[in-house]
Formats: structure tokens, C-alpha cells, sequence
């Protein structure tokens, strides 16, 4: 008995020291996993320090204030740092011209597991999983419709291109105009522009480029394009190629002037049949002129006046809205002219289905609620409905519905008629005005800033 006593003795104190091995591993373990975790945590954040830094001075090297500048880098932390010439690269072009050629951007990374630091085109980025972030901005900038591109391009000499030592910073070619030139000046104009990034980063730049510019970045495979515009014409213009061209225009209500003075034809407005449209995707805006209620507007002896109906449609390609009204055609200097102004605050419309519809088989809708640019549209119901609203102003809805069809800051007014004889289209005029977008670009100045990067 006292022998099977003794034995489980020893047996009892084996269990136990070997329970007290074990937990003592998994603890350790643990341990060591939450330190792994706080060192690359510590050493991340250091390289975002030294990356900051790395910006700064590498900046200071570029647009031409110092000939020479260095980075300590962390000596026997975790994670690599590298030199990497030749990725990414910057673009700006316009619909038939290019305005800043396809640069090369390189970069500076430090990885760490999932993460990477990187310094690229004047910015630092942080990189983890899908998601990139902007730690410090490029050097762009944007204000009063003037670009500022200063395109810092990363190099390295031949050698060595990864350590965790020094990096050691020096001009390689810096402050090479690229934009105006010889061939293209400012200011900008006539045409819609797309700044263009290829990038391991490209959720950071577009990112940054929205806060920037207000503008819808759109991201697919590394590259980041940015949709820009120049200001179009404003003030008095020719219809003579029956377009009334709108470029540069801010979101929301912003047209502020639509003003048509529309000559006759032989016709003398007899058989007018004229129609203002405009496209964006599936959105239609148009207004359409019909023929006098009755006969000409006579331009003998005193002159006389005559008044021709006016609609104002538009389709989101589902079902469409309707409005009526008239306006005057007068003689101007023994001319029938039609003022068309549709951006008078006291020239009411009133909501009504048309015998006809202007787009075909869609829908006409007999109530429509107003609230796309808040608080301007006020959450209205307007329509032909009972409870609904029945008549606006002509300012209200042509700012409205223009809104609607801006596509990327442009509206192009198309104008066309039911025969020759119904309008002039020679002798008539549009004045036009708008707020202008964010987007817009008027003054440009791009440079190419090339820097040397050594890893000692």
C-alpha cells in the first residue's frame, strides 16, 4: 500500500510539472506574439516618421534650395527599406492635345509584412491590405483655376537599392519646364482635360485628388483618372453653329444666365420648329419652340408682337416631366425676333402633359419631387397632380435640369430645327454666364523635378 502510495506521488508531481510546462509555453507564446506585434507596430510607425522626413528634405532637393540631403534610416529594426526608379508615372492630356506627357513618378518603400510605406510624387502613402491612405500630400497644388504640377521623379545609381543605413538625397535634373512651352501656353481653354496616375497606390491618390479638386477620381488596375475642364465661353456668343457650348460649370444650381434672342427665318416664324437639347447617359433636358398661336409676327408699319409656345422636357430615360409656356416675338431693327430668355426669375412655367410626347414611349410623370440639390430645390413635388405644385420659374428650372445633364462640368446645348425657313440661326444669340466649377483649369504650370536617391 505505502509503495502504490509513493508511486502516485511521483505520478501526481510529474502531471502537475508537466500542466506547469505547458502553460508556461502557451503563455510565453502569447507573449511573444503581442511583442512581435507592438515591435512592427513601433517600427511602422517609426518608418512614417522617417518617410515624413524623407519628404520634406527630398522636397527641398527637388525645387532647387539645397544641392544635398540625408535621411538616417533605423538601424536593425524590422522591415527593408528600397529604391525603386521607374514606377508610376503622371500624365495630363487633354481630347486632342497633350499637355504634360507621361512621367515617370519611382518611389522610396519600406515594407513590413502587410504594410508599405512609400514616398511617391511628393507624397507619402500608407499601404495595408486594399486600403491606402495619404500620410503627407503631393506637391500639387490648385487655387484660383491655376494647376501647380512640380513632378518629383525618384532615381537611384547603379548598385545596391536596398539597406536599412542612410539615404542620401541629390538633384539629379531639376526644374525642367514642361508646361507652357514653346508649342502651348496659357491660359487653357477650348477643351475637357484628365489627369492620369499610375500607381501601387492608386486608392491614396484618388482619394486625394477628390479632397483636392472635388472631382469624381475614379480608380481601375493602379491607374487614377481625374476629370478637369477649362472654362468655356461666357457673355454674348453666335449660334451660327447651333451650339451653346458650356464647360467648366460648378455642381448644382449654378447656370445663372440663358438668354436667346432668336432671329426669323423667311418664314417669319410660320413654321418655327426649333429645339434646344442637351445628353448626359440616359438624362435628357430639352426646350422646344413651336409656331405663333396665330400668323406672323409682322415687322411693317408700327411692327407688332405675337407670342409662340414654349415647352421645357426632361427624361431621366424612364419617364419624363413637361412644362408650358409663351413667350414674345417682337421686331428688332424690322427682324421677327423671338426673346427667349429661360433664366428669368419671373417667367413662370406650369407643369402639364403634352398631346404629344417628346420621348416617345416613356412615361410621363405626373408628380416629381425636387430634391437633387438641396436645400435650393426645397423637397418640392411639382407636377399636374392634385397637392402638387403647378408652375415655377423659368431660372429655377433651367438651373435645375441643366444640373442634371452636367457631364463632368460640360453641357453642350445642341440646337436644331424642324426646316431652314423656321429661324436665322446666322443673326441670333445666347448669352450665357455660370458659377464656375472647382474642376476647372485656366493657368497650368508643370515642371519636371528628378531626384537621386542612394541607400549608403
Amino acid at each position: 500500500m505505502g509503495r502504490e502510495r509513493g508511486q502516485s506521488e511521483v505520478v501526481g508531481v510529474v502531471l502537475l510539472l508537466g500542466l506547469t510546462i505547458a502553460g508556461t509555453t502557451v503563455l510565453v507564446t502569447a507573449s511573444g506574439g503581442a511583442i512581435d506585434a507592438t515591435q512592427q507596430r513601433a517600427a511602422t510607425e517609426n518608418a512614417e516618421n522617417v518617410m515624413t522626413l524623407f519628404d520634406a528634405k527630398a522636397s527641398l532637393v527637388a525645387l532647387g534650395r539645397t544641392d544635398a540631403q540625408a535621411v538616417d534610416l533605423p538601424r536593425g529594426a524590422s522591415g527593408t527599406y528600397e529604391v525603386r526608379p521607374g514606377t508610376g508615372w503622371i500624365e495630363l492630356s487633354g481630347e486632342n492635345t497633350t499637355l504634360v506627357p507621361r512621367t515617370s513618378l519611382g518611389s522610396v518603400v519600406y515594407e513590413n509584412g502587410e504594410t508599405t510605406i512609400a514616398y511617391q510624387g511628393g507624397g507619402v502613402w500608407r499601404s495595408q491590405g486594399n486600403g491606402t491612405v495619404a500620410i503627407s500630400q503631393p506637391e500639387m497644388h490648385y487655387e484660383s483655376q491655376t494647376l501647380t504640377i512640380p513632378i518629383i521623379s525618384v532615381t537611384s545609381p547603379p548598385g545596391d537599392r536596398r539597406g536599412s543605413m542612410r539615404a542620401v538625397i541629390t538633384p539629379s535634373n531639376v526644374d525642367v519646364q514642361l508646361y507652357p512651352n514653346a508649342a502651348q501656353g496659357n491660359p487653357i481653354s477650348g477643351e475637357n482635360l484628365t489627369l492620369r496616375v499610375h500607381s501601387a497606390y492608386a486608392e491614396g491618390w484618388a482619394s486625394y485628388f477628390r479632397s483636392q479638386f472635388d472631382a469624381n477620381a475614379t480608380v481601375s488596375n493602379g491607374n487614377v483618372s481625374v476629370p478637369l475642364s477649362t472654362i468655356g465661353e461666357r457673355g454674348t456668343t453666335s449660334l451660327a453653329d447651333r451650339n451653346i457650348g458650356i464647360r467648366g460649370m460648378a455642381s448644382g444650381h449654378a447656370l445663372t444666365e440663358l438668354n436667346v434672342s432668336l432671329a426669323a427665318g423667311s418664314s417669319k416664324f410660320s413654321s418655327m420648329d426649333a429645339t434646344f437639347k442637351a445628353d448626359a447617359g440616359s438624362r435628357t433636358f430639352r426646350v422646344d419652340v413651336q409656331k405663333p398661336q396665330s400668323g406672323n409676327v409682322k415687322c411693317d408699319g408700327d411692327g407688332g408682337t405675337e407670342t409662340l409656345p414654349v415647352r421645357m422636357s426632361y427624361s431621366n430615360g424612364t419617364y419624363y416631366q413637361s412644362w408650358k409656356t409663351t413667350y414674345t416675338g417682337y421686331c428688332v431693327d424690322g427682324t421677327p425676333t423671338l426673346a427667349l430668355n429661360l433664366t428669368s426669375p419671373t417667367h413662370n412655367f406650369t407643369y402639364e402633359e403634352p398631346s404629344k410626347s417628346p420621348f416617345g414611349d416613356e412615361a410621363y410623370a405626373s408628380a416629381v419631387r425636387f430634391d437633387q440639390h438641396m436645400p435650393v430645390d426645397g423637397n418640392v413635388t411639382y407636377g399636374s397632380a392634385a397637392g402638387a405644385t403647378h408652375t415655377a420659374p423659368a431660372d429655377f428650372l433651367t438651373a435645375h435640369y441643366m444640373a442634371l445633364v452636367r457631364d463632368n462640368t460640360a453641357v453642350s446645348l445642341e440646337i436644331y430645327r424642324g426646316n431652314n425657313a423656321a429661324a436665322d440661326f446666322d443673326s441670333s444669340t445666347a448669352t450665357v454666364d455660370y458659377n464656375e466649377s472647382s474642376q476647372a483649369v485656366t493657368f497650368l504650370h508643370a515642371s519636371s523635378n528628378n531626384v537621386s536617391v542612394r541607400l549608403t
